[in-house]
């Protein structure tokens, strides 16, 4: 059997700090690095939210999955997300990075993106239908969690700013 679980933005500690592969870790590593950091689009606001998924939370449902009967006959289609109420817009981040680390100026880029989305926060219901998932772990708690491990391990968001994933992150 196959499960398709569609996620929204996975974010937490230890996950590589470039924006293709988290926007969370990245903008807190650019804001706490004073790197350029712009908002696009949508008249520069940063207003776009979007969903803060830890990925641990995933766990659970996957297990789940693996357990069930090949016929079953639950979704084999389903989004996973932290849903509207672990969103957080980078407006929102860019405060929370401000209060924490210090003032850090965000640029503002208005050009046009044809794939730009004013909302991106995946409905989760029918993972909660099918078997009573749902994300168990905040935003704050992740983007906490992301700050507190970057610190302490040399991922560039301390003092050690020559950021290396560690060895077991490596591919060939």
């Amino acid at each position: 059997p196959v499960w398709v679980n569609h996620g929204g933005v996975l974010g937490g500690a230890g996950q590589f700090v470039r924006a293709a592969k988290g926007i969370f870790c990245f903008w807190i590593s650019s804001g706490r690095r004073r790197r350029p950091l712009n908002y696009i689009g949508f008249r520069g606001q940063g207003f776009q939210p979007r969903d803060c998924l830890q990925p641990r939370d995933l766990v659970p449902l996957r297990r789940q999955q693996w357990s069930e009967p090949v016929d079953s006959s639950k979704p084999r289609l389903v989004n996973v997300s932290g849903g509207a109420n672990n969103s957080i817009s980078l407006a929102q981040l860019s405060r929370w990075c401000e209060q924490r680390l210090g003032p850090h100026q965000v640029g503002v880029d208005l050009t046009p993106r044809p794939f730009d989305a004013p909302w991106m926060v995946p409905d989760s219901a029918r993972a909660r239908q099918a078997g009573g998932w749902k994300a168990a772990t905040s935003a704050d708690a992740t983007v906490d969690g992301i700050a507190r491990h970057a610190g302490g391990h040399g991922t560039g968001l301390g003092a050690d700013a020559h950021w290396r994933p560690s060895p077991l992150r490596r591919r060939p």
